[in-house]
């Protein structure tokens, strides 16, 4: 792998283990048990999630940082990570292919709506509302690697054909 894809590479790494973590949590039940346990539990869940997912975006503007294209305006706001995520779908044909599929996109933003959850009404959180996010995080931890590998290969071809080919000796 190219060495400018290696940080993307280890932050997606990172994402797909806590998303694997948050789903050994989940598994592990006693996450609406009214007691310690149970709190470290829902703690926990939320954490793996948030930090999984912290993870992942960290990724994405790292490869924005690595194609020399600007992250959206805004900030750190909640409308940012939307947007984030909604040009990393984009195809732009002249200058890069989608960075993921649209089918991604949804997993992603489940798991984005928990993160948003998680940080601000972390006091009412539901198995029932948990199960389906985490099932979205399972499912990006099994597909980030692949969905990242056909953007980098589809960047290396377009680059390795458009490089200045050397004259023969």
């Amino acid at each position: 792998m190219d060495a400018k894809w290696a940080d993307v590479q280890e932050d997606f790494c990172r994402a797909a283990n806590h998303f694997k973590m948050s789903k050994m949590i989940f598994d592990n039940g006693g996450l609406d048990a009214d007691s310690t346990n149970g709190y470290m539990a829902r703690m926990a869940l939320m954490h793996s999630m948030q930090t999984g997912y912290t993870s992942f975006e960290d990724g994405l503007k790292k490869i924005f940082a690595v194609i020399a294209e600007p992250t959206p305006l805004g900030g750190d706001d909640w409308s940012w990570d939307t947007a984030l995520l909604s040009r990393a779908t984009k195809n732009l044909k002249s200058e890069r292919p989608a960075i993921f599929s649209p089918q991604f996109l949804e997993i992603a933003g489940r798991v984005r709506r928990f993160r948003h959850a998680a940080a601000t009404d972390y006091d009412n959180l539901t198995v029932a509302e948990a199960s389906g996010s985490v099932d979205a995080a399972t499912l990006m931890a099994e597909n980030l690697t692949d969905e990242f590998e056909r953007f980098r290969n589809a960047m290396e071809a377009s680059s390795s054909k458009s490089a200045p080919r050397s004259p023969r000796g």
